[in-house]
Formats: structure tokens, sequence, C-alpha cells
């Protein structure tokens, strides 16, 4: 209900919060069949699903969002690497900053190959009604989801994103190679008008994908 009653001159249902009619909640329920399998009793039971999806490895590769710290570097003013240096050789200031060793009291800052992007924010927190067990929270605060809420990016992948800061060249060469297919086939529907045909213009797209030409999507890497 909102907090102001309705009016008597407004219309019946003004005033009353209402679900939209395609919301979950509404949505009837139609339960499939029950897979049944023979126990080792020999009775029918439930089938037990076996090939669950698991959690994506959260490595640098896929979780663009991450730093990745395999190796520490120094750069030019245009961005190119002079400088590799291995984690072992890298300290710490208070503040966060990293650096190696040069020569005695000389300092020399170095950053990891990927920085970490700005917006990403991790957070420790206890697992629910069990605070001796410990969870990760890896929040994207340049984006909310439909609550409002910073959106959540634990346990997924995130292969490409033009919200990250500092940009990652490498990453964003899947998007550009992604919309260069999809322009492809766009523009051969656009010339072709109603002779296009759209499973054999996916069939040349998959087939560049197989060859590592095209990325993301329904393409295969």
């Amino acid at each position: 209900m909102t907090d102001e009653p309705p009016r008597p001159e407004d219309p019946p249902g003004v005033g009353i919060d209402r679900h939209r009619v395609d919301e979950a909640m509404y949505q009837p329920f139609n339960p499939g069949p029950i897979p049944f399998t023979r126990g080792e009793d020999g009775l029918p039971a439930p089938e037990v699903a076996t090939d669950l999806p698991l959690v994506p490895p959260l490595v640098p590769e896929t979780m663009v969002c991450i730093g990745d710290r395999s190796q520490f570097v120094t750069r030019n003013e245009w961005g190119e690497i002079t400088r590799r240096y291995p984690p072992e050789r890298v300290e710490q200031t208070p503040d966060g900053r990293h650096f190696v060793r040069v020569w005695f009291f000389w300092r020399r800052a170095v950053e990891p190959i990927r920085p970490q992007c700005k917006f990403l924010i991790r957070q420790m927190v206890d697992f629910q009604d069990a605070a001796e067990n410990q969870m990760v929270e890896r929040l994207c605060t340049a984006r909310r989801d439909s609550e409002s809420f910073f959106l959540s990016v634990r346990d997924q992948q995130v292969h490409a994103c033009e919200f990250r800061s500092p940009r990652d060249a490498l990453s964003e060469l899947r998007l550009n190679r992604f919309d260069d297919a999809k322009i492809r086939l766009g523009r051969e529907r656009y010339e072709e008008g109603g002779k296009f045909d759209v499973d054999a213009a996916l069939k040349r797209t998959e087939d560049e994908a197989d060859r590592g030409m095209a990325y993301g999507g329904i393409f295969k890497e």
C-alpha cells in the first residue's frame, strides 16, 4: 500500500501498489516431469542432477575487473612497458603504493601489469549465521542492479568492460571484434534485404569463431 490513501474522486485502484501481471509471483506453477531412476534397492527414486554448473574460476583472463599481479612494471608516457619485475621483488608502502629497491635507499615506483579497476570494491564479510567462515563480496560501483544496489560480480565472468578504469586495451579488442562481426552481419542483411539468409550468415560467423576471428555473444571463442 502507498502512504497516501486514494481520494474519493480517483478511479478504483489508484493509491494501491499493484505488481505487474508478468512478475514471477503471478506466474502459474507449471512443473515439468520429474525424472526417476532405479535405486540400489530396486525401487524408483528421483534422479539427482550431476551436471550442475560450477562457479567459474577466478582468473584475470576471464575477470577483467581484478588486477593481474603476476608481474609489476614501469611504463612511459604512452603506457608502454619499459621494465618488468617479478612479484618477489616488489614491496608496498603503508598507503598501498608498490615499489622495488634499486640501490640502497633508492626506490622505483611500479604497478601491476594490469591494475585493479577503480570501480571494483572488495569486502570480506561473514557468512550469514556462520561467523567462523568468511566470503569476499565483489561489487561494481559503476553499475547498479534493478533495486539500485551496486552490481555484484562475485562468481561471475566479466570478459570485457568499457567502464573499466584504467582501461584494458586487450580485453576491449574482444568488444571490437564482436561488434565487427555483428556489423558485418547487419550490412549483409541491409544490402540483401529480404533475401538475407540468417542461418547461412550465422554459420559463416561460427566458422570464423572457430578460426579465432569472432568473439563473444552466441559465437564461440
